[in-house]
């Protein structure tokens, strides 16, 4: 009985010291990790909301502030492809930005315009192509790369879609770029009645599930949005205020939850 004790007390005393998993530092917002060219690994978040992306090291200490100034009328969308050496050859910061204008066209109706833009982390402009809502990184060799834009027209229907094709100087970090849905924020935010969700391009296609959730992830509501719309008008009028967060699932592919307040 002994001995069998002594067996079980090793097996314990080895599963424990095994490494497990700690929390190191909680970060506002979706963060990425990203392999910056003569730099290293560093993760980068984006507030919406003032149009700056942070830049973290690995150590979670803040290491830069990047304004994105969104053109006139427009709100920035989305940030990807965070890189030192894939646009241009400099040491400077690039990324590519996506801002979004929304066009009523009634109450209740309206499209979308994007514009796709890259930018260092001084403001320079190194492409601003009106239209583009989705950009994608191709590596066709170890040396060779291609930036894919496509171009939407969300006032007709149906939308068109054309792809413009880039060469690029620089090829895609190791670390992968997210796969999630490509969306953008909801708005106004805080919400009093109403809050307008912005759906993926791929809800043009494909029905939609949205799933809100309190901030202890508790689901409250899951809805069924069919095809062929842009954004959806969520009430939040039987919502208590607080902060609630959402999840968009399109075609089998999921968004990161987003945030949002009622008041």
């Amino acid at each position: 009985m002994k001995r069998s004790f002594s067996i079980v007390l090793a097996f314990f005393i080895g599963f424990t010291s095994v490494g497990q998993v700690s929390l190191e530092t909680t970060l506002s917002d979706a963060v990425y990790a990203t392999n910056l060219d003569g730099v290293g690994k560093v993760y980068y978040g984006v507030d919406y909301n003032t149009s700056e992306c942070f830049i973290y090291n690995t150590d979670f200490s803040l290491w830069k502030t990047i304004l994105i100034v969104p053109p006139t009328n427009t709100y920035l969308y989305d940030v990807a492809y965070v890189s030192t050496k894939l646009f241009n050859s400099d040491d400077q910061i690039e990324l590519l930005a996506v801002f979004t204008e929304y066009i009523a066209t009634g109450d209740t109706s309206g499209y979308y315009i994007y514009t796709t833009k890259i930018v260092n982390e001084v403001g320079v402009s190194f492409l601003n192509l009106p239209g583009a809502g989705y950009s994608t990184v191709y590596n066709l060799s170890d040396t060779e790369s291609k930036l894919l834009c496509f171009v939407y027209d969300f006032s007709v229907s149906p939308f068109t879609v054309n792809t413009k094709v880039y060469g690029i100087p620089g090829t895609l970090s190791s670390i992968p770029e997210p796969t999630g849905l490509f969306m953008g924020n909801a708005f106004p935010n805080p919400a009093t009645n109403m809050i307008h969700i912005p759906l993926s391009t791929e809800s043009q296609q494909y029905s939609t599930q949205l799933t809100l959730m309190d901030v202890n992830g508790s689901i409250l509501r899951q809805e069924s949005i069919p095809p062929h719309q842009q954004i959806y008008q969520l009430n939040t009028q039987a919502l208590s205020n607080g902060t609630y967060f959402y999840v968009v699932e399109t075609n089998g592919r999921k968004s990161v939850a987003r945030k949002f307040v009622v008041n």
